[in-house]
């Protein structure tokens, strides 16, 4: 019990409290930690000058220099203690509650209190549980103003790729053409832009995907190059094996227009391991070619003519050209005329038959011209049998009859000719000289 307690001997200092004296703190029976505070206040105001202890607990208990506390000195100290005790409550819940100090409204929400360093994370982490008291976290101004530069860059960026896509994007009814073999099935997307009233359409922007087996081996390859837009047909669209490894590959033809040119093939070869994505393009020029087995074997020869004799030596309507196969074996279109000897003869017996049969008609220079032409591809077929006096044969009577009247030294380009396109290496060999016509 304090009241009417005398602590200690009288010495220096304040006079000791009596039952009479008022407590320097009010005291609360029901608190005894609030009591034996204040007994201790009580007690050091008789200690000496600079030993007397303020504090309102044992662990914070600390000297002053100073005498007894006056009534505002007494309330700035309670709030620091009160402060500090806050603070450790508040440190105490952050480690429980994961950040949040909670208390309930009167709605029986749980609210938050938030230090000023949360984050903005932590804000909105917190928010869905129930109000949150003290200002929303901002973002400093520096970072702020970053942050808006970018997006605004990044909204104008955007922008820029909408509108050059838009500008980019072909304009025009799309299409496709499907085609497939066995497992492999391939469809080839185009645009088709233009009609007959403005010259006849054109097929652009190709792209190629194939699927083996129901999985997609090779998505939209955009075919490029001369092959990459047809005019006046649709592009046709051919899978077969054709490079020898077992594997269906995919073959693209378009006509570029024009009066006699060009029809073009874009080969895309499959692979074991795959597709490659770098796809052959041939330029068969006037005519095109057809598939055929010319060897007996599994895999198909590109059967074409030579585009070089086209109006070499006449006008396009009585050209003659001889006979080329193609090869696409290895991945690579190689030319192997001469190991199919059976179809050059063939070929040999069409054009000694158009020579003769130039006779029949009645204007002297289409027999000419008709003659001419035939005996050059008839003289180039015989020179890659290696049959030279059957050669040396048809050039003097082409040259009897008058066919090279009309074109002084035909003799010496056809000669030429022959050796620069790998016919024969001598033209002697086949009665002809190599000097061209200047």
């Amino acid at each position: 019990m304090v009241s009417g307690v005398t602590f200690g001997a009288a010495g220096p200092g304040p006079p000791c409290p009596t039952a009479s004296t008022p407590s320097p703190l009010p005291r609360s029976p029901s608190d005894g930690a609030h009591t034996r505070s204040a007994a201790r206040i009580e007690y050091s105001a008789h200690l000496p000058a600079g030993k007397q202890d303020w504090s309102r607990s044992g662990r914070d208990r600390r000297t002053r220099d100073v005498g007894p506390p006056d009534g505002i000195e007494r309330r700035n100290r309670d709030r620091r203690i009160s402060d500090r005790r806050r603070g450790a409550e508040r440190r105490r819940s952050t480690r429980r509650n994961d950040g949040a100090f909670g208390g309930v409204t009167e709605y029986g929400k749980q609210t938050y209190t938030l230090r000023p360093t949360h984050s903005r994370s932590r804000y909105a982490k917190l928010a869905q549980y129930g109000p949150i008291n003290g200002p929303k976290p901002r973002t400093p101004k520096v970072l702020r103003a970053v942050l808006v530069t970018a997006v605004a860059l990044a909204c104008l960026l955007a922008g820029t790729l909408t509108e050059s896509k838009a500008a980019t994007a072909p304009k025009g009814k799309t299409g496709v053409v499907v085609k497939s073999s066995g497992a492999v099935h391939a469809t080839l997307s185009y645009v088709k832009k233009g009609a007959a009233s403005s010259g006849g359409p054109s097929y652009g922007s190709l792209k190629l995907t194939v699927k083996a087996a129901g999985r997609t081996t090779l998505r939209k390859l955009a075919i490029t190059g001369r092959g990459s837009t047809g005019y006046l047909t649709r592009p046709q669209l051919t899978v077969r094996e054709v490079t020898g490894d077992g594997i269906p590959d995919v073959l693209v033809d378009i006509y570029t227009g024009g009066a006699h040119c060009c029809s073009i093939t874009t080969l895309v070869r499959s692979t074991p391991k795959g597709w490659n994505r770098s796809p052959i393009t041939r330029d068969w020029a006037d005519h095109s070619y057809r598939l055929a087995d010319a060897g007996g074997s599994s895999t198909p020869e590109f059967i074409t003519d030579d585009p070089r004799f086209t109006a070499a030596y006449t006008a396009y309507a009585t050209s003659a050209q001889p006979i080329r196969i193609y090869s696409a074996e290895g991945g690579q279109l190689r030319d192997v005329t001469t190991q199919f000897p059976d179809w050059i003869r063939t070929d040999v017996k069409k054009w000694e038959q158009a020579w003769q049969g130039a006779t029949q008609e009645t204007d002297p220079q289409i027999v000419a011209d008709i003659g001419r032409a035939a005996a050059s591809a008839w003289i180039a077929d015989l020179a890659l049998l290696k049959d030279y006096d059957a050669a040396k044969a048809v050039y003097a009577a082409a040259q009897t009859r008058g066919d090279f009247a009309e074109v002084n030294g035909f003799g010496g380009q056809l000669g030429h000719d022959l050796k620069a396109w790998g016919y024969v290496s001598d033209p002697a060999l086949v009665g002809l000289s190599d000097a061209p016509i200047d």
